[in-house]
């Protein structure tokens, strides 16, 4: 399963994203058409960010104590 946090930010998606990252140059690129699933994108991009953050701070204290 793959989800741009990018997209998910600015309320779109591309299911084929040509250059490889999220651009405003896509052919292809739609935008999400209802509020409850924008809000659920942007939920589902806030845990992600969320246990990114865990995670480096994790790495870090281990680091930091070793």
């Amino acid at each position: 399963m793959s989800f741009c946090v990018l997209h998910a930010a600015r309320g779109t998606y591309d299911l084929n994203e040509p250059h490889g990252f999220a651009s405003r140059k896509s052919d292809t690129l739609q935008k999400v058409g209802s509020e409850d699933w924008k809000g659920l994108d942007r939920r589902k991009a806030l845990v992600m960010h969320l246990e990114a953050l865990t995670g480096a701070v994790l790495l870090a204290l281990l680091l930091a104590f070793t």
